[in-house]
């Protein structure tokens, strides 16, 4: 029985981890979970994730989430994707280094940056959101990764592709395409991100991303504007 990935594909984490599945040709199947609609906080997925996100992996009977998590469990259960994390220990601890600025100032900022441009979409929770606020933070995050983490190296972690990279462009392809962001004043990172979709499957999920977004967003305001029209007819 081949494993089974709950993702969406707008969420970068599972993007990041549909697509070291696909690099590294491990059989699967997927399963969207609908994060736009609330049904990652329904009780049937509950019981498959109680943190109630995306993605998550059923491997067998065997239940695990969180995206760092899965990709490292992936490469120990099958012994795949060495190339990906290197076993050179100071190539490797440039890998791991990376992820704590990811998971705590990248993908926080590009979220946010995120979710303020579709911020029609999203609960009143999110109504504080301002666009411009958050691109600025974003366009700082990006000045301190040209500086610590690409210098004059193509890649996060050297001149090959890395599991870093593989989070990394997770983030950058949906502030680049579906964001007004501006990369133009970042040219060290928008070189990075275009030598990153040089990969085929990571070009492949940029498509399915850029094919996909928009029909979403299209078809959540359309729900939307259907919900409101009785209210405002009466």
């Amino acid at each position: 029985m081949p494993l089974t990935l709950y993702y969406h594909p707008i969420s970068q984490p599972s993007r990041a981890v549909l697509n070291f599945l696909r690099l590294t040709g491990i059989e699967h199947q997927t399963k969207v979970i609908d994060i736009m609609r609330g049904e990652s906080r329904k009780p049937e997925y509950a019981k498959i994730n109680p943190a109630k996100t995306v993605p998550a992996i059923d491997d067998d009977g065997f239940i695990l989430s969180e995206s760092e998590a899965i990709i490292r469990y992936l490469m120990n259960s099958r012994k795949v994707g060495e190339e990906f994390y290197p076993t050179d220990p100071k190539v490797r601890a440039q890998v791991d280094k990376y992820f704590p600025f990811h998971h705590n100032t990248v993908r926080p900022q590009f979220s946010k940056c995120f979710m303020a441009t579709y911020i029609d979409l999203l609960p009143p929770e999110y109504k504080d959101y301002g666009l411009e606020k958050y691109q600025e933070d974003a366009g700082n995050v990006l000045k301190q990764f040209e500086e610590i983490y690409l210098k004059d190296q193509k890649y996060i972690a050297g001149d090959t592709l890395s599991i870093a990279d593989i989070f990394m462009i997770s983030e950058l392809v949906l502030a680049a395409f579906h964001t007004d962001f501006d990369f133009s004043s970042y040219p060290k990172s928008k070189a990075y991100m275009e030598r990153c979709l040089e990969n085929q499957v990571l070009k492949d999920m940029t498509e399915m991303l850029n094919k996909e977004l928009p029909k979403i967003v299209a078809e959540l305001r359309e729900e939307m504007k259907l919900q409101k029209a009785p209210k405002e007819s009466q």
